[in-house]
């Protein structure tokens, strides 16, 4: 995972020397396309499987999403 991107929070001591920021992850796509490139994004080291929401439908037929919360971390 790139250190840019915290998945837990910086410890208490760490507040003063860094700023985080959160950033959502957005995938739109079948069911099917949308376990992919999550399956994808766990194998290089992204983010675990079970860090994205549950496929949610969508107002267009046979489209869903799913969302990734990040803490990113801006020095």
């Amino acid at each position: 995972m790139a250190e840019e991107f915290l998945s837990d929070p910086v410890p208490s001591s760490d507040v003063s020397e860094a700023h985080r920021e959160p950033i959502r992850h957005v995938l739109y796509g079948s069911k099917v396309a949308i376990a992919r490139t999550i399956s994808i994004l766990h194998v290089k080291g992204y983010a675990e499987t079970l860090e994205w929401s549950k496929p949610l439908p969508t107002q267009t037929p046979g489209e869903y999403m799913s969302i990734l919360r990040r803490m990113i971390l801006l020095q």
